[in-house]
C-alpha cells in the first residue's frame, strides 16, 4: 500500500491528473455495470481522450451467440469479458 501511495504521489508532482481505481470484491468484475464507470469517468477529471477510449470500450461490446438458425447478439452492460485486457484497469 506504501508503495502504491508514493506512486500517485510521485505521478501528482507531474501532472495533476493522477487516477487510482482499485476494487477488491468478491464477483466485483463479473456484477460492475458500464454505464456506472463511464458516468463516473466522465465526471471526473480524467482528461477526455482518455475516457472517451474507456467509454468506447465499456458501451460498444456485443454478445453473439451464434446458433442453427440465426446468431443472438445483444450488449454487454456488466461485467468484464474474458480476455478483456483492459478488465483489472477498470
Amino acid at each position: 500500500m506504501h508503495h502504491l501511495i508514493q506512486k500517485i504521489n510521485e505521478g501528482k508532482k507531474k501532472n495533476p491528473h493522477v487516477l487510482a481505481l482499485s476494487i477488491d470484491i468478491n464477483g466485483a468484475f463479473d456484477n460492475i455495470q458500464h454505464s456506472s464507470i463511464a458516468n463516473y469517468l466522465d465526471n471526473s477529471h480524467c482528461p477526455k481522450n482518455i475516457s472517451t477510449i474507456f467509454r468506447n470500450l465499456l458501451l460498444n461490446i456485443k454478445i453473439i451467440l451464434n446458433s442453427s438458425e440465426e446468431p443472438a447478439i445483444t450488449d454487454q452492460r456488466m461485467g468484464c469479458p474474458q480476455g478483456f485486457s483492459s478488465g483489472p484497469i477498470l
